[in-house]
């Protein structure tokens, strides 16, 4: 958890030493790249040099991003999320970018860590990778409003994070560019300001870590916004008597002061706005009132007062899936160690994974925890060859729970599947072909682990074979599940058929959200740009 300080610390005049013998203090970039080198966020090769001019590949890039954050995933548990990717040395950092939505694969599900990152995807990557916010102030001439990249490219022109005049979306990034726009980023969070500018650099604190300097912002990701809690807080005296915390979009942040609340509320809202989410605008516009309603409270002589503000959404995440093959399953602390999803409501709280079984077959698993002792385990939702595993939960209320499992269409028996709950629902089964990673949606008893119904959720191809999907977000809109997924080809309208792409629809994975009733067996709604119904 970390603390959010609305004040900025003032920053101390340092230099760099030269990092490499091919960057020298006239090179363009010296200061960006010998900063990174001096806190271990880059390196060069064997001949200690560092080849600024030298192109950075997707594995590099997806390091770059990682590093920056200060963190060094855990080998053992983030490899294996794509084809080519596997055990790797880039392996953790490719797939802990993956699991946090900084990087997507291509349509064939690769990732391709050898090719060059070209600078539309390095700005995807870095930009939201540091938590940078949309801004459009200026603008590149050769991005036009609906290419995928414009918010990333247009950020990049307004805050003057690359020297350049034109955008070039397809030209390759360099090593040094890549050096660059992350100092320039870390500059502009360190100053305050919306725009870059040389002299900025002289207050510039060379001591202080890249991941220090996010540790002191709010560095909230610059797309795919979901879930606020507002957690119950008291004043009295002028002081918190209960510490308040933000829970937004699976992190934890723990407020100083009520400007801080309101100065990460109006964050999240700038962000939100230009997302076009009127009615989350709607929701931050009644916080900020309530909050500014009880401000009198915080004055030095100020009387007691207690003030509750709890949003209404639910606990929800959808992440990589943990292995829970060799873990103490009635041991809470060892189950969480191992991360993945995990969902509480009151005292409850359960997490999904799956077990593995020789040579390649994984078999989902739910176990539930109340007050730190297990209530129940279920390994028997899906005991065929199909490969599945957990990997996404929303706890709406101690009656109902929903889960995203995966499919790869390698069942056996129907009784052994997800079939037998889906016999009824919207999509009873995975569909043409096999070996695509799809979603099935169920829901659950969480008192007992029962799936109570259950649907498939796949794309299709021009063949009629079933395409890959994958779920990256639950919510509820009253009454209904919301499912927000990326897919690889046409996603599907509520009728079951495949949407019809559009000339101007962007490149996979596409973006396609599904709204289903509470039971599974209807969808209400389905939209994805770029293709028409």
């Amino acid at each position: 958890m970390r603390k959010i300080f609305a004040a900025t610390a003032a920053f101390l005049i340092s230099s760099t030493a030269l990092a490499f013998l091919d960057v020298d203090s006239s090179h363009p970039n010296q200061q960006a790249i010998d900063y990174l080198a001096q806190h271990a966020v880059l390196n060069g090769y064997s001949s200690q040099t560092f080849r600024p001019e030298g192109k950075i590949n997707r594995a590099e890039i997806a390091k770059l991003a990682t590093l920056a954050r200060g963190i060094q995933p855990d080998a053992n548990k983030f490899r294996d999320c794509f084809p080519d990717v596997a055990m790797e040395w880039f392996a953790p950092f490719v797939c802990f970018a993956k699991n946090e939505g900084w990087l997507d694969g291509y349509s064939d599900g690769n990732f391709r860590p050898a090719n060059q990152v070209n600078r539309a995807e390095a700005a995807k990557i870095l930009l939201t990778a540091l938590g940078v916010g949309f801004t459009d102030s200026r603008k590149f001439d050769d991005v036009a409003d609906e290419d995928w990249f414009a918010p990333f490219a247009q950020t990049i022109r307004s805050q003057l994070l690359l020297e350049t005049s034109t955008f070039s979306a397809n030209s390759s990034l360099t090593r040094g560019e890549a050096a660059e726009m992350i100092f320039r980023i870390l500059v502009l969070k360190n100053s305050g300001e919306n725009l870059f500018d040389s002299a900025l650099v002289e207050n510039f604190d060379f001591s202080e870590s890249p991941s220090e300097i996010l540790a002191g912002s709010i560095d909230f990701p610059a797309t795919a916004f979901t879930n606020l809690r507002i957690t119950e807080w008291s004043v009295s005296g002028g002081l918190w008597s209960q510490i308040p915390i933000l829970e937004f979009n699976g992190k934890s942040f723990e407020l100083s002061t009520l400007q801080d609340y309101v100065a990460a509320l109006r964050k999240i809202q700038e962000h939100f706005e230009i997302l076009g989410n009127s009615s989350f605008d709607e929701a931050i516009d009644h916080y900020i009132s309530e909050f500014e309603t009880i401000s009198p409270f915080f004055s030095e002589n100020g009387s007691s007062s207690t003030i509750v503000i709890v949003s209404a959404t639910s606990s929800a995440t959808v992440s990589f899936a943990p292995d829970f093959t060799n873990v103490d399953l009635e041991n809470e602390t060892a189950v969480a160690a191992c991360g993945g999803p995990s969902a509480k409501f009151n005292n409850t709280r359960i997490y999904a994974g799956y077990e593995s079984f020789p040579p390649t077959n994984l078999n989902p698993l739910l176990v539930s925890f109340t007050n730190g002792k297990q209530d129940w385990v279920r390994r028997d939702y899906e005991t065929s060859a199909d490969g599945s595993v957990g990997y996404g939960l929303l706890f709406v209320d101690e009656e109902t729970l929903f889960a995203a499992f995966t499919s790869r269409g390698t069942e056996e028996n129907s009784n052994y599947d997800f079939r037998r709950f889906a016999k009824y629902g919207w999509l009873s089964e995975y569909g043409e072909g096999e070996g695509n990673q799809i979603a099935v949606i169920a829901k659950i008893n969480p008192t007992n682990g029962d799936i109570l119904s259950a649907t498939f959720l796949s794309a299709r191809l021009d063949s009629g074979e079933t395409s890959s999907l994958t779920v990256k977000d639950l919510q509820m809109n009253g009454g209904n599940l919301v499912v927000s997924t990326e897919c690889w080809y046409a996603p599907r309208r509520i009728d079951r058929q495949p949407m019809n792409q559009k000339l101007s629809a962007d490149n996979p994975p596409f973006d396609y959200t599904i709204e289903f009733t509470s039971n599974l067996q209807e969808a209400v709604r389905a939209e994805a740009p770029g293709f028409g119904q």
